[in-house]
């Protein structure tokens, strides 16, 4: 209990780690310290730059795992092996541990059960749900006997190669994260490129956008996620490769919204536009899953602008009087800019726009 309030009371808005999601539309993140095996617990939070208790949309989300040790300096385990033997251990020794609490070894001891803090953290595994990294979707098939046992409600982190055995992941029950990262186009410009491409590299390349639509119909739910993009600028074009390769666009925004928001356990709250729920949403410019843009996203109902909502039309030319001098306005209007210059008889001067904002200059 002391853990989690000191959770809660150091908790503070980074608004720069914040503007990459933002930016992409998303309006709050479940967020914990990625490393070793049992990683603890995650807590899910608003974007919003607001006081940490208006922040916290659950304190208690899901334990977060994997097979990897990360920067344990421990030597067990040290294989693959050695990090499932670890799990089934623990849970085997969390659930006795839930039953055995309270009670006095009357066989060695005589005394009451010594009270465990890492094994009593693990008590809410089974109601909260494991977000767990395999590193690659045999793993994940490795890793769910040993939580099924106990009736985990497991998330576990897609490696994209999931249509390869789809029979055998949809078996598993089980949610899964996608970070819609596809494979470039393999170098095949020469002989020997051709000879250092496998057909294995060809055969995912031509399949993994197809990935998420493989999913969706096989009733997999599953979340989308820029977590693991080398730029998270690209989500929304890599997005748009999984629609061009059969994800519908109703499967899409599940994955965006009412998806994620259960994994996160804050569906009662946000992941919806319905009365009593967070003001939580974007507004763009068209649909997004096509040619739209993003230029407008509520947190917690507080506007964040990213781009004007409307852009007005400035192109043209425009007559104005300076003392008893006749002079034209001509401007020329991108997407991006406005450039012009003022024009009297054949003069002509540049100039600077320094300032926009509506239909002001």
């Amino acid at each position: 209990m002391l853990k989690k309030l000191c959770i809660q009371i150091n908790i503070k808005a980074d608004n720069k780690a914040a503007k990459n999601f933002i930016n992409n539309g998303f309006t709050s993140v479940q967020t914990a310290k990625i490393d070793g095996i049992f990683q603890g617990q995650s807590v899910t939070v608003s974007l919003a730059d607001g006081l940490p208790n208006e922040l916290i949309y659950n304190a208690n989300s899901r334990h977060f795992g994997s097979f990897n040790k990360g920067s344990s300096k421990q030597s067990y385990p040290s294989s693959l092996m050695g990090s499932i033997a670890l799990i089934r251990q623990t849970l085997s020794d969390s659930a006795w541990y839930q039953k055995a609490k309270g009670k006095t070894d009357h066989l060695i001891t005589g005394e009451p059960v010594e009270y465990n803090a890492a094994l009593e953290n693990l008590n809410e595994l089974s109601r909260v749900g494991m977000m767990f990294d395999p590193e690659g979707h045999l793993s994940a098939m490795r890793a769910d006997p040993l939580f099924a046992p106990y009736r985990v409600d497991v998330a576990y982190v897609a490696d994209g190669h999931e249509y390869t055995r789809i029979k055998d992941i949809k078996a598993l029950n089980a949610s899964f994260v996608v970070t819609p990262d596809f494979p470039k186009k393999p170098d095949v410009s020469s002989f020997e490129a051709q000879l250092d491409t496998s057909l294995a590299e060809l055969r995912h390349w031509e399949r993994a956008p197809a990935n998420p639509a493989v999913l969706a119909e096989n009733k997999i739910p599953f979340a989308f996620t820029h977590y693991g993009l080398k730029n998270s600028s690209d989500f929304w074009k890599q997005l748009k490769v999984a629609l061009k390769h059969g994800l519908s666009e109703k499967d899409a925004l599940a994955a965006l919204t009412t998806t994620p928001a259960k994994l996160a356990g804050i569906d009662k709250d946000a992941g919806q536009l319905k009365p009593g729920m967070m003001a939580d949403f974007v507004i763009a410019d068209g649909n997004l899953f096509k040619d739209g843009k993003i230029k407008q996203v509520y947190l917690q109902g507080k506007k964040q602008e990213l781009s004007p909502l409307f852009t007005p039309a400035l192109s043209g030319e425009y007559g104005f009087n300076i003392g008893n001098e006749l002079l034209t306005l001509k401007l020329k209007q991108t997407e991006k800019k406005v450039t012009g210059e003022i024009v009297k008889g054949d003069d002509k001067v540049k100039i600077k726009l320094h300032d926009q904002r509506d239909n002001q200059m």
